[in-house]
C-alpha cells in the first residue's frame, strides 16, 4: 500500500482540483457571464457545459473517494492506533463524513 500512496495523492489532488474548480466556474464564473449574456446563448453555455461535468463528474467523485479512503487508511484505523485517538484523527473522520454527504447529494 506504501507503494501506491503517491500515486493516490496525486489522483486525488488532481480530482480535488477539477471538482473544487467545477464548482467555482458554475457558481461564481458561469453565473456571472449568463447576466451578460442572452438568455438563449446562456442556456446553450450551461447545457454545453453540464453535459461535458455529467460526464467527468461521476468519476472525479469516485476516484476522490476512493483514493481518499486509501490515503485515509494510513493515517486512521486499527494500524494507525484508533479512529478518534488524535487530533489529526478527528479531523479526517469529519472530513470523511462531509465528504459522504456529497457523494450521497450525487
Amino acid at each position: 500500500m506504501q507503494n501506491l500512496y503517491p500515486y493516490a495523492q496525486i489522483i486525488h489532488l488532481f480530482c480535488a482540483i477539477i471538482f473544487v474548480g467545477y464548482l467555482f466556474f458554475d457558481v461564481i464564473i458561469l453565473r456571472a457571464a449568463s447576466k451578460k449574456m442572452p438568455p438563449e446563448l446562456a442556456q446553450k453555455a450551461k447545457q454545453a457545459i453540464g453535459s461535458v461535468a455529467v460526464k467527468i463528474m461521476p468519476i472525479c467523485v469516485l476516484l476522490l473517494v476512493l483514493t481518499g479512503g486509501m490515503m485515509m487508511s494510513n493515517w486512521v484505523g486499527s494500524k494507525a492506533g484508533g479512529y478518534f485517538e488524535t487530533n489529526l484523527q478527528i479531523a479526517f473522520m469529519i472530513k470523511f463524513c462531509l465528504a459522504m454527504v456529497i457523494v450521497a447529494a450525487v
